[in-house]
């Protein structure tokens, strides 16, 4: 699996051939008889029709967890996914794709995270929020509540879990107020993004070891969740907005950084570029989006992955929502 700039994500092959095999047929002929959701479902807001709906599929009933994903990768080719939740695991998933539209999802692997000793994380340590490559392949996966950044070279192999320097402020943050966003940038760097703190710095820019402030600009009703670096080097941020019951207005939103905001080594808010790309407004059934990732598209825009966190309830779906991202439309807005 690969994602811009990052190199190449190993995957293991947890299940056998014949059983992604069976997976697929059961998934292709309708083994969710849920009704098909549609761009209704998501009451889609998009700027200049900068992004279309092309389809959103239920994570099969079986999913490891079955629900609390905050953190997605794509593979360049948009045959695996990978997921982590805030109840310590993974999961590989298989898009299943009808007329270029995400027609079906099939379970490849899952599986607990492991310690640094190669062990299932305690419930202490098992609050996994966000998912990027890791600049020299595998993947890095950041927690909350006890922060700091693991990286996995094999997501079920014991001997390839390490602990990277994370930046020193980290340990700042309120308990359940840590990383929310995690993307490699096209120049090798990690961006990090946490939920806003009063009185901290929250999020950063760099590699383990060598950080830099990241003064990303909070807006008062939003809430960061998710990023991904798109083939162009801008990034997406996926941003969430709590809602009280009767609420009909957006609750999810995605903004574009520009490449300029991305590169200032000392960010001011003349510097800060973000276009608005799209707003969603969910049901409560189909949980929040936490995360966000993408893939080149063949006339340089992006398919976006966005996964649902449903909680892990059972009143909830978890939910793979696929959009296509036209750079061109959003350019000239800008």
């Amino acid at each position: 699996m690969s994602v811009p700039g990052s190199g190449t994500v190993r995957f293991c092959r947890c299940f056998g051939f014949l059983a992604v095999f069976i997976a697929t047929l059961l998934v292709a002929e309708g083994g969710n008889a849920e009704a098909r959701l549609n761009a209704e479902d998501f009451g889609l807001i998009t700027v200049d029709a900068a992004a279309a709906f092309f389809g959103a599929e239920r994570l099969p009933a079986g999913a490891e967890g079955r629900g609390g994903y905050s953190g997605l990768l794509v593979s360049e080719s948009g045959d695996r996914l990978l997921a982590v939740s805030d109840h310590g695991h993974w999961l590989q998933l298989r898009p299943l794709y009808r007329s270029g539209r995400l027609a079906g999802l099939g379970e490849i692997g899952s599986g607990p995270l492991l310690d640094l000793s190669g062990v299932p994380v305690s419930e202490t340590l098992r609050d996994a929020e966000a998912l990027a490559a890791a600049p020299d392949g595998g993947v890095v996966v950041a927690f909350e509540r006890q922060h700091r950044l693991w990286r996995y070279k094999d997501m079920d192999s014991p001997r390839d879990v390490a602990e990277l320097t994370a930046p020193e402020a980290l340990s700042d943050l309120p308990d359940n107020a840590g990383l929310e966003a995690a993307t490699l940038l096209c120049d090798g760097r990690l961006l990090l993004i946490a939920q806003r703190a009063a009185e901290a710095a929250s999020a950063w820019s760099g590699h383990p070891g060598a950080w830099r402030t990241f003064d990303y600009r909070y807006d008062e009703d939003w809430q960061p969740t998710g990023a991904t670096t798109l083939p162009d080097c801008q990034v997406a941020v996926l941003e969430r907005r709590k809602t009280k019951k009767k609420d009909k207005a957006a609750n999810a939103r995605i903004l574009v950084l520009s490449r300029e905001t991305l590169a200032s080594e000392a960010l001011t808010r003349r510097d800060w570029r973000a276009g608005e790309l799209l707003r969603l407004t969910l049901p409560k059934r189909l949980g929040q989006f936490e995360s966000i990732a993408a893939r080149p598209a063949a006339d340089g825009g992006a398919w976006l992955y966005m996964l649902s966190d449903n909680d892990a309830r059972e009143d909830r779906d978890s939910v793979l929502l696929l959009l296509r991202y036209d750079k061109t439309a959003l350019d000239a807005k800008r």
